[in-house]
């Protein structure tokens, strides 16, 4: 291959990583409005310019979407490939540990901001162990790993004994923990590792890392050769979703706060008035 074909990204792995964050987007928004019903539900009466009927029943919608099982399966199918895509990605990077680092540095971030936020308005919203967090441990995980001993097999046996790890704790029936004031030292210790879950966005190390190590196998087993596997498709309809796809981090740190000023000028747009 040429200078020019290693350099260049595979299309199709940022073009399904912007549509997983479009996803995450739209989920935590409707979450947010969610939020906002639930804390104080008539807040969506005070309209002025709109009917408040009308849009108590789009609000309605939006509240069923979030309690509704295709949210969960959409939200789980939409994980997986996002945590497979950062699997393979660390098959790509020259410096896993350095890109580990960086994400961590989001994730403290947030975890900062949450914490600050939930003291402020005295609910919780706090996040401990979330995406970014899991992220960042399961690269640098896989970053030891490769040091020790890269084989794309034992990427596989990883990945595979952490997800069965998973079903074994029924890491989807885990005990969840409704106040980071009565967190202890070992809870902290579970939460990552995925035994008890706290918080709107947890991702435990278990199953979750297995994910990533096992998206690492399928870098090396699909793209050896670091080329884009569909070439023919590789046209101008992919950009937005790849631009979005490249720039995920940046786009995480940022669209909660986006998402809320959206909302509240939506609000007062509408008609409301505080």
């Amino acid at each position: 291959m040429t200078k020019n074909q290693t350099s260049k990204r595979i299309f199709e792995l940022d073009t399904l990583r912007g549509i997983a964050v479009i996803a995450m987007i739209i989920d935590h928004f409707t979450y947010l409005l969610f939020e906002f019903y639930v804390m104080s539900p008539t807040i969506f009466s005070n309209f002025g310019k709109i009917n408040p009927v009308t849009f108590r029943k789009i609000v309605n919608v939006l509240v069923e979407f979030q309690m509704s099982s295709f949210r969960d399966g959409a939200h789980y199918v939409f994980c997986t490939i996002f945590l497979l895509l950062v699997g393979i990605s660390c098959t790509f990077s020259k410096n896993n540990l350095i890109r580990g680092l960086k994400v961590g540095i989001g994730a403290a971030i947030i975890s900062v901001a949450t914490i600050i936020i939930s003291f402020v308005i005295q609910d919780n919203f706090s996040i401990i162990f979330g995406i970014l967090h899991l992220i960042c441990v399961s690269i640098l995980l896989f970053h030891l790993v490769q040091k020790l001993y890269p084989n794309k097999w034992l990427y596989l046996i990883i990945g595979c004994f952490l997800i069965l790890w998973g079903f074994l704790i029924k890491w989807w029936d885990a005990p969840f923990i409704g106040d980071y004031r009565t967190i202890t030292f070992v809870d902290l210790f579970k939460i990552i590792l995925g035994y008890k879950v706290f918080g709107a966005d947890h991702f435990g190390i278990i199953p979750c890392t297995g994910i990533v190590f096992v998206g690492a196998f399928l870098g090396e087993l699909l793209y050896k050769k670091r080329q884009t596997l569909f070439p023919k498709l590789d046209k101008a309809w992919h950009k937005p979703f790849t631009y979005i796809g490249q720039h995920a981090l940046i786009i995480y740190l940022f669209h909660q706060v986006i998402s809320i000023v959206i909302i509240v000028l939506m609000f007062l747009l509408a008609g409301y008035r505080f």
